[in-house]
């Protein structure tokens, strides 16, 4: 089993192309443009009022993976958290786009990512 060393990890970190960064930047701007406003207000909605200290209606409306989500954020309402979280996931996967649409360009791979956000 590999060792995880930050020189390991710099390492890792300098394989990730120039496309990939541009991808990962470029969901990063978008989606914190598209839903800044909402990582940093609290729009209360029913779900909130209706459970304040429960984590909600959970698998009869679909929503499975609510169970694992509350355990990171707890009880309370943090958009902010699952907002970052969610754009994070976002945009590791748009390093992705580059490779499946063979894109070399920086706009266009930054274009690509920005649409995925």
């Amino acid at each position: 089993m590999e060792q995880y060393t930050p020189d390991a990890l710099l390492s890792r970190l300098g394989r990730i192309s120039r496309q990939q960064r541009w991808a990962f930047a470029g969901a990063w701007l978008a989606g914190l443009c598209a839903h800044g406003y909402m990582f940093a207000n609290k729009l209360p909605n029913h779900d909130d009022i209706a459970g304040l200290w429960d984590s909600g209606v959970g698998y009869t409306s679909g929503r499975w993976g609510l169970y694992f989500v509350s355990r990171l954020d707890g009880g309370l309402s943090t958009p902010w958290i699952l907002g970052l979280l969610s754009l994070l996931f976002l945009a590791m996967a748009a390093m992705l786009l580059p490779e499946l649409l063979q894109l070399k360009s920086p706009l266009f791979c930054g274009l690509a990512g920005g649409m995925l956000a």
